[in-house]
């Protein structure tokens, strides 16, 4: 380890040996945040959606008013809530399970012990889970949360936000059947590639140059005297 590391204000070592009491309180150098765990950051990191400090204090919404990106969690997943900003998405599963997932523990709670079997559960097209916030209905595979309600399960449109597909994008009624539920098409002049998400250009090729190409070709595979006119083509004569 360097020797500039040590007593730096950050933990480098596992053991946070380069950072003994004797160091004392340590800011951190200009142009760096401190984080809640005393950990130094670049000032760039805050609110940039990720986790940096650790414990979410580089993405809190009450200090930094940081606001998590609308991108959709996967099917079966939960994002974990603010103050703690970072666009984190967990399985469903491991909300409530005592553990902590969520940055600064936020998938746990006194609101996991309660169990509202007569309200909420009641009310849910499809299914229920316990959640940090309180009751929260859950959908099957392509469906999510209708907007106008809490309860209802209705097809979700894979192309919004838009990014699944670099042109256009084609969606249809997911399921437990349906890989996808959305297709790509290209604009005139592009074709898909093998991922079938992307687009690349077509490339048309004029009738010159399919001839060059072709008496290359056929002069590759055999020694000719080959010559190319306006109305016959490419000819090639064998040698002798």
């Amino acid at each position: 380890m360097p020797k500039g590391w040590y007593c730096n204000g950050t933990p480098d070592c596992e053991d946070k040996s380069d950072e003994p009491e004797l160091c004392g309180i340590i800011d951190c150098q200009k142009g760096y945040f401190k984080c809640n765990n005393a950990k130094c950051v670049f000032k760039s990191y805050i609110c940039d959606g990720e986790d940096d400090c650790g414990d979410g204090s580089d993405e809190t919404l009450d200090e930094h008013a940081c606001h998590a990106r609308e991108k959709p969690c996967d099917d079966g997943h939960w994002r974990c809530p603010n103050p703690h900003a970072t666009d984190v998405c967990i399985p469903l599963s491991k909300v409530c399970d005592d553990n902590l997932d969520c940055p600064a523990g936020a998938d746990e709670g006194p609101l996991c012990d309660i169990d509202d079997y007569s309200g909420t559960k009641s009310t849910c097209s499809n299914g229920c889970v316990q959640t940090p916030r309180g009751p929260l209905c859950t959908c099957p595979k392509g469906e999510s949360l209708s907007r106008n309600d809490s309860r209802t399960c209705v097809d979700t449109n894979e192309c919004d936000p838009p990014g699944a597909c670099t042109q256009l994008c084609h969606n249809i009624k997911g399921g437990k059947k349906v890989q996808k539920g959305y297709y790509c098409t290209c604009y005139p002049g592009y074709e898909l590639d093998d991922d079938k998400t992307l687009c690349k250009a077509v490339i048309f090729l004029s009738t010159a140059l399919r001839g060059f190409l072709l008496m290359l070709r056929m002069l590759l595979q055999q020694p000719a005297i080959c010559m190319m006119t306006l109305f016959t083509g490419p000819t090639c004569l064998p040698r002798k």
